[in-house]
């Protein structure tokens, strides 16, 4: 701008140009047209920061072109470069290895699924296979507090669990507990806790366990009400008493346990879903 000022005829040392603006310089060059210069004369030339350079013809023939601002959209006209897509990410999941593997939908393992029979895996056996969870089964548990051979109360605290697929009605459960009624008094049952309902929902009646002339005896509980849902548990604690506080001898009781200090799976005292045994041995 500073030659192209001088060949214009305006007269500028290099000391000048410390103190004169890019803009007044392109304007002595003679780039702008006599708008522009009109423009320029009336404003002042000390802030060009938002002053934008306006591409005009030169007054002569070889003036040298000047760089403008380029439009944006020019950019934006411009065709786009081919994209890399060696390394670039997308949606589109990579592919695995899937050899040996098995794509489509797994077969569900029988063997762990109890609504259907398990397949057996040794050629047929199916004496291996586990088995079949019954409709009407449970598991009873027993503890007693009272562990002495001698005592004026038998302890029965009952746990009992409905291992089947069924939901038991407790108004078709009986429990019997094998004792030896000693002495004349008549043996008395008082229910003391019944987890699925009130205490005197629960009923004991003593039956002959054998010939006429023997003391052996059991204790039948039945329920008033109340149910059992599949895994779920019910707990019946009671006691047998004398009318005339007299003793039990607990040794010779078929169903007296005392080695457990807490509940424990006990099969000498039995139970029954609708008459049928589903728990426990009884005595010979």
């Amino acid at each position: 701008l500073y030659l192209k000022a001088k060949e214009s005829g305006n007269l500028l040392d290099k000391e000048s140009l410390k103190d004169t603006s890019v803009y007044r310089l392109a304007e002595l060059a003679g780039l702008f047209g006599a708008e522009q210069k009109e423009a320029s004369s009336a404003s002042p030339d000390t802030n060009n920061k938002d002053i934008k350079l306006v591409q005009s013809t030169p007054n002569t023939s070889d003036a040298k072109p000047v760089i403008t601002n380029v439009p944006k959209s020019t950019y934006e006209a411009l065709p786009p470069l081919p994209k890399e897509t060696n390394f670039l990410y997308t949606n589109k999941p990579a592919t695995k290895n899937t050899d040996g593997e098995n794509r489509t939908t797994p077969t569900p393992d029988l063997g762990k699924d109890t609504n259907t029979n398990p397949v057996p895996s040794n050629g047929g056996n199916i004496e291996s296979s586990p088995p079949k969870v019954a409709l009407n089964s449970l598991k009873l548990e027993f503890y007693t507090c009272d562990k002495r051979k001698s005592t004026q109360g038998i302890s029965l605290e009952l746990k009992i669990t409905n291992t089947g697929s069924n939901t038991i009605n407790l108004k078709d459960l009986k429990v019997r507990y094998y004792f030896t009624d000693e002495g004349d008094s008549d043996a008395i049952y008082s229910s003391h806790f019944y987890s699925n309902g009130e205490k005197e929902d629960v009923h004991g009646e003593f039956v002959s366990a054998s010939s006429k002339g023997t003391n052996e005896y059991y204790l039948e509980l039945t329920f008033d009400k109340g149910t059992l849902l599949p895994n779920k548990e019910v707990y019946v604690i009671g006691s047998i008493t004398k009318e005339d506080w007299g003793y039990f001898n607990q040794e010779n009781d078929y169903s007296f346990g005392s080695e457990s200090d807490t509940f424990a799976v006990w099969d000498k005292i039995t139970a029954y879903i609708s008459d049928v045994l589903v728990w426990g041995k009884e005595p010979d």
